[in-house]
């Protein structure tokens, strides 16, 4: 009976340690999540950034085989779309940085970040259509 309560306890100990290390991975890192400018909400998922992690990359591209469209289907050049990191905690953003690349992913990294919760924002650059698609980030 000891040694099934002991297994039992191990065995649990184990687990919250796996859901518990997924907890900390999936807050630096957030996989390809649907975007659109222009609705008035973040795009992606929260970046958390420390002292050893305080570089964030974040990219544009193909979960489904493309890059970035107007809301109408029409490709847009990643590249004309600007994306900035605000953070949570006091407000405050980055300047805009331009992505680099090609269809299949753009990118930019935001370097030397200070520690703490960051929220990002892309913005199209034209009041004339919206832009969609997919973003994905992670710091390091």
């Amino acid at each position: 009976m000891k040694k099934a309560l002991s297994m039992l306890g191990s065995l649990s100990l184990v687990m919250v340690m796996l859901f518990g290390m997924k907890g900390i991975v999936s807050a630096n890192e957030f996989n390809w999540t649907y975007f659109e400018t222009e609705d008035g909400k973040w795009d992606g998922e929260s970046i958390i950034t420390t002292r050893s992690k305080g570089n964030v990359e974040i990219n544009l591209g193909a979960k489904d085989g493309r890059g970035p469209t107007t809301m109408g289907g029409k490709r847009v050049d990643g590249k004309t779309l600007k994306v900035r990191l605000c953070n949570t905690e006091t407000g405050a953003c980055t300047s805009n940085h331009l992505f680099a690349g090609s269809e299949d992913c753009y990118a930019t990294v935001f370097d030397g970040m200070r520690p703490g919760t960051y929220r990002i924002d892309i913005t199209d650059g034209s009041s004339s259509y919206r832009v969609k698609g997919y973003v994905r980030g992670a710091s390091s």
